[in-house]
């Protein structure tokens, strides 16, 4: 690089950069160790376009080994293709005929290989009298910022295109209630056809038919910015205005800015009515196979009670039968005796009567007649209880919790799958005597206690087939002054640390085929934490027995919904 010094002479009028002068006090080895320490391309041209000095930098984007090198050069002797040389020659015309800079132009530049992006500056140079001199030129590589920002449109584009097509109401709010902007499932719900229009409206601004849904999952909102705590998939019920149920798992997050105070708020929800009825399906299949399987041990159940009742009944059909003829005949003697005092034939007449129906053997059908009266009761009430337990067990129920007795709940659940661990088993119950009404889905709880218990019977008889046990299954119910947990204990084969992990996994089953399907476990999981909001926590240990505890929130629906979120 040729030694230059410059001045700081500025042209007022054209407010160009200042005309290079050597009167200036700077040693040009310094200058040229500045300017070949900074990556950026620098040049600089004189009147006729030959180069008169350049940095390193744009010596080896040019082809050329040093500075040295470029002196005298013109873009024609430089390694660039002819349509960036004809553009170059075009931009220094410019700056050269016009007086006038050519400030930060960015462009793409081919090398073959490779595409780089570049912003450059030409700054013309005047002399004392104000003629054009040269110019000077800026490069600096953009490329990786222009990629960034390429990658940021196409992230933007990408998310545009998420959001127009995922299967999901979203919008975003400001603190004070107003819209910000929706994607197109959230806009087609509050029938507006974009986001301009939405724009800095507030549900009430909405059609009031279109209200009640969007309300729904929009309630909770100043909760969340004031807490600054996101809700994750809280379950809502909402009927519309055309009298149509929607479930929905709705999440609402708070915005944050730079500070730590929500600007706003997320809101995204997911319409599951469709999942709901077709978890519905299932659990009623599930439920109908349950009860398919329970169909033989409770006829057998039933027959039991049922068989001695009808012995009873045709006992007490034959010894009625006698006693009737008995009494009849004995007053047919009394009203022939009349206040007479009976003569020969008529006390020989009594004779004959009592030998004849002394066959009836009055002391046995005394002891034996109200012994068969109880157990026949005793037997009709066992009917009862077994037809009563069926019937609660099989009851559909409703999709809203209500207050439930979780203890008659156990035990007709018991009842109903005697047969199921009886031959294997005893069943204890540890049941708290004041336990209160718990907000839950009976029939569903139900199908859950259930579940557990045949898996229950089903680990005893495993490990019973290998060594003698006296199988134990123990059902507790507590309460706390938040939840219920009910525990079904087992003392069976228990479950092994490799399987323990996919317990809960759809149709996963170690049992074998004809035993399991591999739902129980699974759908007992979806009950009480998708449609409770508890929990089913497991522990086992192999040899010695497993108990599954179930948790369930003493609270209702509406108190729920401004309780702390669950943790997801």
């Amino acid at each position: 690089m040729e030694n230059v010094n410059a001045t700081a002479t500025t042209n007022r009028a054209t407010g160009t950069m200042p005309l290079i002068d050597e009167r200036l006090d700077v040693s040009g080895h310094v200058l040229a160790a500045m300017l070949d320490s900074i990556e950026h391309h620098v040049w600089w041209k004189g009147r006729d376009g030959r180069i008169m000095g350049c940095n390193d930098a744009f010596a080896r984007s040019v082809g050329l080994s040093t500075s040295t090198e470029a002196l005298g050069l013109t873009d024609r002797d430089l390694a660039l293709p002819e349509a960036q040389i004809e553009q170059f020659e075009m931009e220094d015309q410019l700056v050269r005929t016009t007086g006038t800079a050519i400030l930060n132009h960015e462009k793409a530049i081919d090398l073959g290989d490779v595409t780089v992006h570049v912003s450059v500056s030409k700054i013309p140079v005047f002399d004392d009298d104000g003629e054009y001199a040269g110019m000077v030129g800026l490069a600096v590589d953009v490329t990786e910022r222009v990629s960034m920002e390429e990658q940021l449109v196409a992230d933007f584009q990408l998310f545009d295109k998420i959001l127009a097509n995922i299967p999901f109401q979203i919008a975003w709010k400001s603190r004070d209630h107003r819209y910000l902007g929706a994607n197109a499932a959230f806009r087609d719900l509050a029938g507006v056809e974009n986001n301009d229009e939405l724009m800095n409206l507030d549900v009430t601004d909405l059609d009031p038919d279109r209200r009640a849904v969007i309300e729904a999952i929009e309630a909770g909102s100043d909760r969340v910015m004031v807490r600054g705590v996101g809700e994750l998939r809280q379950p809502v019920t909402v009927v519309d205005s055309a009298g149509r149920s929607h479930h929905l798992d709705v999440s609402r997050v708070p915005l944050t800015g730079s500070g730590s105070e929500p600007t706003g708020i997320l809101l995204i929800a997911a319409d599951v009515t469709g999942q709901r009825k077709l978890e519905a399906q299932v659990s009623d299949a599930s439920k109908f196979e349950a009860l398919g399987q329970l169909a033989a041990g409770v006829a057998h159940e039933i027959n039991t009670p049922v068989q001695y009742v009808t012995d009873n009944l045709s006992f007490l059909s034959l010894t009625s039968t006698e006693l009737i003829d008995l009494i009849k005949a004995s007053r047919e003697v009394l009203e022939r005796l009349g206040p007479s005092i009976p003569d020969e034939a008529t006390a020989e007449e009594v004779r004959r009567l009592l030998e004849h129906y002394g066959r009836a053997d009055i002391d046995f059908l005394a002891d034996e007649v109200p012994r068969a009266v109880e157990q026949s009761l005793e037997g009709t009430k066992r009917v009862t209880k077994i037809v009563r337990a069926l019937k609660e067990f099989a009851h559909p129920g409703g999709d809203e919790p209500e207050p439930t007795d979780v203890n008659r709940l156990v035990e007709s659940t018991v009842s109903v799958a005697s047969n199921e661990w009886k031959y294997v088993a005893e069943v204890e119950l540890d049941l708290q005597a004041d336990l209160p009404l718990v907000p839950c889905q009976p029939a569903q709880l139900a199908q859950v206690i259930l579940i557990l218990m045949v898996n229950a019977a089903q680990a005893i008889g495993e490990r019973s087939e290998r060594s003698a046990i006296e199988g134990r299954i123990n059902i507790s119910t507590r309460v706390d002054d938040r939840d219920l947990h009910l525990s079904v204990e087992d003392n069976g084969s228990g479950i092994a640390d490799d399987v323990m992990p996919r317990i809960f996994d759809p149709f996963f089953t170690t049992k074998d085929v004809g035993v399991g399907s591999g739902q129980g476990l699974s759908l007992a999981h979806n009950i009480i934490t998708n449609n409770h909001r508890g929990s089913l926590a497991v522990a086992s240990q192999i040899g010695v027995g497993t108990t599954f505890t179930v948790t369930i929130p003493l609270i209702t629906a509406e108190e729920l919904s401004t309780d702390e979120p669950a943790g997801n």
